[in-house]
């Protein structure tokens, strides 16, 4: 048994082409995170039965209801500092 024979007799386990995806077999775009060994592709078309949520959406439309919000609550502040100050000016003239 010569050099060549034994150099690459045994398969790598710790290259990207060794893993492959659990369902399809596909070596490319694996997901390990989570030990979840399958393909982004896999991943994707499945994400909700596997048990996995989209944050990111709902933060987005979080931060706009609460913008949406202050923007309301900061037109009432502006409204009523603008009647006060109306009012204050009508007063000082009057006297």
């Amino acid at each position: 048994m010569g050099h060549s024979n034994v150099w690459n007799s045994h398969a790598k386990t710790y290259v990207p082409g060794s893993r492959t995806c659990c369902v399809c077999g596909n070596s490319h775009g694996l997901i390990r995170k989570y030990g979840l060994m399958c393909c982004r592709q896999y991943f994707r078309y499945n994400a909700k039965e596997i048990g996995f949520i989209k944050y990111r959406l709902a933060c987005i439309f979080l931060v706009i209801i609460l913008a949406f919000d202050c923007a309301i609550e900061m037109n009432e502040l502006r409204d009523n500092i603008a009647m006060q100050l109306y009012n204050f000016c009508r007063c000082a003239n009057e006297m």
